[in-house]
């Protein structure tokens, strides 16, 4: 059913990123409202329909989307797994009613958590003043710092043709609010150094360079004043990530800790991602994810401890990957409480850690009450019981005697048995 998609190769929407392939795929009515998620670090697209997700997999599979390797249905929940990171998805509206529109990309994604990061630079370490900022570099500085991306704009355009600083921002925010076309004109005017540079890159990034070795050099940031270098290193990790080098990504945002304050969501997603990945990527992650400071709280805190409980469980060590877990647990929202503490009391057991085990299952009885259903509590209560744990071994027989303490032992009892009553 293929002929039912519309496949553009090698496409580009005016304003947009050059395409691969646009793929437009009709949506079954009775599939209800669809809202859509994208995850292109896992080359993912995750579709909500609350209404019909099994009627919506159903037709997804009978249209056997080129983008896409398979279909799976997870609640209300459509999951996607893709064939490539270069991965946008909208759902769109049609004439008679709406479509799923993958596309492709040529260079990297721009929307999304995953998208082109907008770093911001301490105007004082550039040599300008500092916040509030009195020149409209410093000023557009300190209000992209702010979030003010529309004031931030407007300082900028205030000096817009000077070939340099102002005029790379400009292109940075075209690019954050999705016009491409717009993002690599600004660009392509940057002359001066050290702009041109980042200019250079990130016009990389919009195209086929960003998938070849070229873009490491383009993002090499030596010699460079430390917010632009922190800027390269941020937007090289991410091409690295692009190019299916997620080990390679980790490895570079853990080098530069300051990257990673810099996009603390995009380092942690990167990471999530490998954690995810294949074994040998995952060992790298979990070795980065025990490095990470304050694991324990921010954005993604609980699905980067759940990925690497699983890591440290298929790496054949339950116990770290159950001490994760049980740690985490103030993380764990009430409704997946209960999966959560099983898991956990699984683990320990997996370890022969009954003790931890016991734990647990004492606190998911006091939250989530003493009878707790199904087969699989069930085998991990009785596994628990006093009575169906191994019994320690028995002490060590004493060891024999030595033959001349035994032989003294014998003639002090012959003794004894010949001395008068009255004497022994």
């Amino acid at each position: 059913m293929l002929s039912l998609a519309v496949i553009l190769t090698l496409a580009a929407t005016p304003g947009h990123l050059p395409l691969r392939v646009l793929e437009r795929l009709p949506l079954p009515a009775q599939a209800g409202p669809v809202s859509v998620r994208v995850d292109p670090l896992e080359s993912r697209v995750t579709l909500t329909a609350p209404q019909g997700a099994a009627a919506l997999a159903r037709a997804l599979r009978s249209l056997s989307p080129a983008s896409c390797r398979s279909v799976q249905v997870d609640g209300d929940e459509v999951v996607l797994g893709c064939r490539s990171q270069r991965l946008a998805a909208r759902v769109v509206s049609t004439g008679g009613g709406q479509a799923l529109e993958l596309r492709i990309l040529a260079g990297l994604p721009t929307e999304g958590p995953d998208g082109f990061p907008l770093v911001a630079w301490d105007p004082a370490a550039l040599r300008l003043e500092a916040c509030p900022g009195l020149s409209p570099f410093s000023r557009g500085e300190c209000l992209l710092a702010q979030g003010d991306r529309a004031a931030a704009r407007a300082a900028f355009r205030q000096v817009g043709g000077d070939g340099g600083h102002a005029q790379l921002r400009l292109g940075d925010l075209a690019l954050a609010e999705g016009d491409t076309a717009s993002a690599a004109a600004q660009w392509s005017r940057v002359t001066t150094e050290p702009w041109r540079r980042l200019a250079a890159a990130r016009l990389c990034q919009i195209d086929e360079c960003s998938a070849a070795e070229e873009s490491d050099s383009l993002h090499d940031s030596a010699g460079l004043p430390a917010p632009l270098a922190v800027d390269l290193a941020v937007h090289g990790a991410r091409a690295v990530a692009f190019r299916g080098n997620l080990a390679e990504a980790v490895r570079r945002f853990s080098a530069a800790p300051a990257a990673c304050a810099a996009t603390p969501l995009l380092c942690r997603r990167v990471l999530l991602a490998a954690l995810r990945a294949d074994p040998a990527t995952a060992e790298v992650a979990l070795a980065a994810y025990a490095r990470v400071p304050d694991r324990d709280r921010g954005e993604l805190a609980l699905p980067l401890v759940q990925a690497a409980a699983g890591c440290a469980q298929e790496a054949g060590a339950p116990e770290y990957a159950a001490n994760l877990l049980a740690a985490a647990t103030p993380l764990v929202p009430r409704p997946e409480l209960g999966a959560h503490l099983l898991r956990t009391i699984e683990l320990y057991l997996a370890a022969d850690d009954a003790v931890r085990g016991r734990v647990v299952l004492d606190y998911a009885r006091v939250h989530l009450g003493k009878k707790l259903p199904g087969p699989r509590w069930a085998a991990a209560t009785r596994a628990l019981r006093p009575q169906a744990l191994p019994r320690p071994a028995p002490p060590p027989a004493e060891p024999a005697a030595p033959a001349e303490i035994a032989a003294a032992a014998e003639a002090l009892a012959r003794a004894r048995a010949l001395a008068p009553p009255e004497t022994r």
